[in-house]
């Protein structure tokens, strides 16, 4: 195989696996819908992109399509790869089969996939164990943000639970940092979301690990499907941390890193050193500078108990700072679906802004199941400072009409809010 287009190379996690390709001196070629900062840095490193979808992105010589999970067969670079019989590939399907040979350490869960993913390919890089890394977010450790050409055997893979896509890739060590619920869209109810968990946690061979947080029940009872090694982590008896990230969530998904790392022969003593230096990635409570006195985060949290448990850090943090928290709800459907578990994730907020609610494309129904005046409603019943802002551009003017009042502004949401950082900025520089 010399010649592989991507449908959708603009992901995150396709982005990365491209540059594996392209790392493997295969010609790479891609297309998205839009362009974004991750297609225009493609293009910087010698990929074709296409912006928009068209049979003729598809080059002539081709022998493997690879597309995202939101591109449908519909697709008309999908369709034309089958009326030329060229052979298709989901990400995930692709990842696995890139990945079959290397000893694979494959961090999943709920919520925490990036952070403890990035956290982990840090510590082994310090170690000297040169891992190749392909993970959900950008992290300035890493030359290309997202992926890491390592040359040992090993491989930090962050594995996403959304259609099952998990169950492609080989462990040799798997680490579940938490069983919520989550993609009810597709998995339709909580028990068949965790029953993918055990699918997963099955997966491990009789020689492998699976690290699980001891006091996530859903991790417990997903870990009784596993034939290797389960090592519980807990923070009794743990080695002290003075992370950069606040937050009892992220000195979780620190022990798990510094577990795994151990596992594979890192020092405790190096890998703690190396995890307490570790300040975060691309939307994970981002720091993004000043506006006036007014201190600007950007973070991707968009389930209730993400939210909770960043606002919880960022309150341990600012203990007596006022916070404005701005949340861009993400999808329609999955805001319906957790309408009630999202009222009391704010309280630690002083104020919450709702812009819009995010439209997945390719995952919605034409029929709006909640609009944001409802949403905001809900949000009512448990927090009084609460509104809907109508827009980007009427968010920007409401902030910069109350700027002194804020203290510390995190956007959230896992769509397009951060555009709201941008032009606050901008805003700020004129």
């Amino acid at each position: 195989m010399k010649n592989a287009h991507f449908i959708g190379i603009g992901g995150i996690g396709m982005s990365a696996l491209a540059m594996m390709a392209k790392s493997r001196n295969l010609n790479i070629s891609g297309s998205d819908e839009v362009a974004s900062e991750i297609t225009n840095t493609l293009k910087k490193r010698g990929i074709k992109i296409s912006i928009g979808h068209s049979s003729k992105n598809v080059p002539k010589k081709c022998d493997l399509v690879i597309y995202s999970l939101a591109a449908p067969e519909s697709n008309p670079e999908r369709v034309e790869a089958k009326r030329r019989k060229i052979k298709q590939s989901s990400y995930p399907q692709a990842l696995g089969e890139f990945t079959k040979s290397n000893q694979n350490i494959c961090v999943t869960g709920t919520h925490g996939k990036s952070t403890t993913s990035g956290m982990l390919s840090k510590i082994l890089i310090d170690c000297k164990i040169d891992p190749l890394v392909i993970i959900g977010t950008k992290t300035r450790y890493l030359k290309y943000g997202n992926f890491h050409n390592g040359k040992s055997k090993f491989s930090v893979l962050e594995a996403c639970e959304y259609r099952r896509a998990f169950l492609n890739l080989k462990q040799y060590i798997g680490i579940i940092t938490n069983v919520d619920s989550d993609h009810l869209d597709y998995y339709k109810n909580s028990d068949n979301y965790l029953k993918a968990f055990k699918e997963f946690a099955a997966k491990t061979p009789k020689n492998g690990f699976l690290i699980i947080n001891k006091d996530d029940k859903r991790s417990v009872l997903a870990a009784k499907s596993c034939k290797g090694n389960v090592i519980y982590v807990s923070e009794k008896n743990a080695p002290k941390l003075n992370l950069t990230l606040p937050g009892e969530h992220n000195r979780m998904n620190a022990l798990l890193a510094i577990t795994a790392a151990r596992i594979l022969g890192c020092p405790i003593q190096k890998a703690v050193k190396s995890v307490n230096e570790y300040e975060g990635s691309w939307r994970r409570f981002e720091y993004k500078g000043k506006l006036g006195t007014s201190m600007v985060f950007d973070d991707y949290a968009h389930h209730p108990n993400e939210i909770k448990a960043t606002l919880a850090g960022a309150r341990e943090k600012f203990p007596n700072k006022y916070i404005l928290c701005v949340f861009q709800p993400h999808q329609y459907a999955r805001t319906k679906s957790f309408i009630n578990e999202f009222p009391k994730a704010f309280l630690n907020a002083d104020e919450v802004i709702v812009p819009n609610i995010y439209d997945v494309i390719g995952r919605e129904e034409k029929v709006k199941p909640i609009t944001p005046d409802q949403f905001v409603a809900k949000l009512k019943t448990a927090h009084k400072n609460v509104k809907n802002s109508n827009g980007f551009e009427n968010t920007v003017t409401l902030i910069k009409k109350n700027i002194k009042k804020y203290q510390v502004i995190i956007v959230m949401g896992a769509g397009d809010v951060y555009k709201i950082t941008e032009k606050l900025f901008k805003f700020s520089s004129k």
